[in-house]
């Protein structure tokens, strides 16, 4: 009898044991929503229009918007030659996001044979750098600063910067 009802017990345990063992399913859903690649095309370059350098070392702004006001000091503005704009980029991408602009850096120096000028204070007509895509696309200019040294060399002074955007 002892025998009977220790086996017994050894077999509601092991039969309890094995129903805490046995699995319980549940599933879940994966999904994704691709969106279009966001994309950046620039469309007019920074100008800061003619100038002559003075005996002191001046400054010229553009403002970050499409009709820029053009502001110097120590300078004198010319309206011979080239008009100063703000550069002007296209943003294309999804309907309502948002994009963050950035710039790898916010000077650049532009040159003409070995002379340069300081281009700094790039700055975006877009406050703290966010835009939103209306209808898949958006448009932002970007300004700057021009240094000009105490009798800067006459020429065309050139150079490059970078702007970059990604989804925010």
């Amino acid at each position: 009898m002892k025998k009977i009802l220790g086996l017994g017990i050894i077999l509601i345990a092991l039969s309890t044991a094995s129903n805490a063992q046995t699995p319980v399913p549940a599933t879940a859903s994966a999904s994704a929503t691709i969106i279009a690649p966001i994309t950046l095309t620039k469309d007019i370059d920074l100008q800061f229009g003619s100038l002559a350098a003075g005996a002191t070392a001046g400054t010229v702004t553009i403002d970050a918007s499409v009709t820029p006001n053009r502001t110097g000091t120590n300078v004198t503005l010319s309206t011979i030659g080239a008009a100063p704009t703000a550069a002007k980029y296209t943003v294309t991408g999804t309907d309502g996001y948002t994009y963050l602009i950035g710039f790898p850096s916010r000077s650049v120096s532009i040159i003409n044979g070995a002379n340069n000028m300081l281009v700094d204070n790039l700055v975006s007509s877009k406050a703290s750098d966010i835009g939103t895509l209306t209808g898949g696309t958006d448009i932002f200019y970007v300004g700057g600063r021009l240094n000009v040294a105490i009798a800067q060399i006459p020429g065309t002074y050139t150079g490059t910067f970078t702007v970059n955007v990604n989804y925010n």
